[in-house]
């Protein structure tokens, strides 16, 4: 994903909410890994944040957050 983002034109600062679903439930959670590719690997300055299980769609809410 991180290199999709860079490749379509993305620069930084900037935040980004990711939605995915259990996005890091067995194990690191995907926003973290996607940050450290953004920042490390591609230079952009950049903070990611989503949930690690899943979403609860019925109240608008992250059910896990990290």
């Amino acid at each position: 994903m991180a290199k999709s983002l860079t490749d379509q034109g993305l620069i930084g600062p900037v935040p980004i909410h990711l939605c995915a679903w259990n996005g890091g439930t067995g194990g690191a959670p995907y926003a973290l890994e996607l940050e450290v590719a953004l920042v490390q690997g591609h230079k952009i300055m950049c903070s990611v944040n989503g949930a690690k299980g899943f979403l609860d769609l019925a109240n608008g809410n992250w059910s896990k957050p990290f």
